[in-house]
């Protein structure tokens, strides 16, 4: 199955962008995620790495 797509934008979401991870990385689906942050300074980039494999 080819996997879908997912692609995110980000900045200052570290209050959201945990509970949005990991109910994307629930889904029994293959999916590539890719996502774009803009030099967030509120630690929301420590959080997506904490995602990366």
């Amino acid at each position: 199955m080819i996997p879908i797509p997912i692609v995110m934008r980000a900045y200052n979401d570290c209050a959201l962008i945990g509970k949005t991870l990991e109910g994307v990385t629930k889904q029994t689906f293959p999916y590539e995620l890719h996502i774009f942050d803009n030099d967030s300074t509120d630690g929301t980039q420590d959080i997506i790495k904490g995602y990366t494999d």
